[in-house]
């Protein structure tokens, strides 16, 4: 993937190109550059594509390995952005929730904050618990596969679920910036503060590891 692929990243370009393609560009392009990934807490890796002041493209990748980097389990989550999402390898469920402040009962809610650039690998990721609570439902779950793209609106509460048995890579686009903290549906029993930074390594590693390229 050259520069001038990078610039023509857009929603309407995403679309017309073939998953196979597009996969196929973002792996010569990782294969040809120093570009780094580094490890989401949910246990993908992450490679920045393009980022200006108006989105992010990314480059997500569940490999065979995807334990998460801190120890508490809590998949459901928000953005700040608008995430935009097409598969290019393997299958997910995309499954949104509602969920339903309480007093009693129901799982913390802790904000996410970084301490520096989320993209350097020694950024450190902050979790920290409020006094909120939520009850969690799902409203939605959805299959989505290979060629096949899926939103989730700013401050939506959804997790990203791989199964074990597939290999997945999806192309991210982030944008359209709301105010509001990023929230993580915790669970009980952790520190009130979650501290850690991601592990990363050279992008062409990662991706010749998982996809043999």
């Amino acid at each position: 993937m050259s520069d001038d692929f990078r610039s023509r990243l857009s929603t309407d370009y995403i679309q017309v190109v073939s998953a196979d393609k597009l996969l196929e560009e973002i792996c010569s392009w990782a294969s040809s550059t120093t570009s780094v990934a580094t490890k989401h807490p949910y246990g993908f890796w992450v490679i920045l594509l393009r980022r200006t002041d108006a989105e992010e493209w990314r480059f997500h990748l569940w490999g065979r390995n995807r334990q998460p980097t801190n120890s508490m389990r809590a998949p459901i989550h928000t953005h700040d952005k608008i995430v935009d999402s097409r598969v290019l390898l393997g299958e997910l469920d995309n499954v949104v929730y509602d969920v339903t402040p309480t007093q009693t009962g129901g799982l913390p809610i802790y904000e996410a904050t970084q301490m520096a650039d989320k993209y350097r690998p020694e950024n450190k990721n902050l979790l920290i618990k409020t006094l909120e609570r939520r009850i969690p439902r799902i409203a939605f779950r959805k299959t989505i596969t290979v060629g096949d793209c899926y939103t989730v609106p700013a401050h939506t509460f959804h997790e990203a679920n791989v199964r074990d048995e597939f290999i997945t890579c999806t192309i991210v686009q982030m944008h359209s910036q709301t105010a509001g903290p990023v929230q993580i549906l915790g669970a009980d029993g952790y520190p009130d503060i979650i501290e850690f930074t991601r592990a990363s390594a050279a992008a062409c590693e990662v991706i010749a590891a998982d996809l043999g390229f």
